[in-house]
C-alpha cells in the first residue's frame, strides 16, 4: 500500500484532465457558468443519481481493462462494483471528501472529489486516454485535458 501512496503522490504532478458530466466541453464565449449549473445539478437526487451511475458504470467498464485500487479510507485492491458505486455515491453527496481509484499497472489515476463534480484523471498514456474517450462517450460524459 505504501507504493500507491507514491504513485498517487507522483500522479498528482502529471497533467490532469477532466471527465464531466456534460456531453462536450462548453465554449468559454457561451456565458455558460458550469460551475453553478454543476452546483445545481447536485442537488438534484435524479441528476446526482445518474451521475453516479455514469461514473460508476465508467470505472467498471475500465477495471475490465486493468487492475484497480481504490482509497476511500483505506486501500482496497479489486473492489467490487457495489464498493465502487457506494463510493461515488459517497462523494456526490458530499459524505466523503473524495476517493482515489489507482490503476498501477496503467500508472494512471483517477479523482472523486466532493469539491468537483468531475472526474479528474492524472497520467493517461495515449492508449488509456483513447480508451477513456471511447467509454465516456458511451455513458454519455465529456473527456478533455
Amino acid at each position: 500500500m505504501e507504493s500507491y501512496n507514491a504513485l498517487v503522490t507522483t500522479l498528482f504532478e502529471q497533467e490532469c484532465f477532466l471527465i464531466e458530466a456534460l456531453p462536450e466541453q462548453m465554449p468559454a464565449e457561451t456565458g455558460c457558468h458550469p460551475v453553478e449549473g454543476d452546483k445545481f445539478q447536485r442537488e438534484q437526487d435524479a441528476a446526482r443519481a445518474a451521475r453516479t451511475m455514469k461514473f460508476t458504470n465508467l470505472l467498471l467498464n475500465l477495471t475490465c481493462f486493468c487492475d484497480v485500487a481504490a482509497f476511500r479510507e483505506e486501500w482496497v485492491d479489486h473492489p467490487d462494483a457495489n464498493w465502487i458505486g457506494h463510493a461515488i455515491d459517497d462523494v456526490q453527496q458530499d459524505r466523503v471528501r473524495r476517493v482515489l481509484f489507482l490503476f498501477p499497472e496503467e500508472e494512471m489515476l483517477l479523482v472523486a472529489d466532493a469539491e468537483d463534480p468531475n472526474l479528474l484523471v492524472f497520467g493517461p498514456s495515449e492508449s488509456m486516454q483513447k480508451i477513456l474517450s471511447l467509454l465516456t462517450t458511451a455513458e454519455g460524459l465529456s473527456w478533455h485535458p
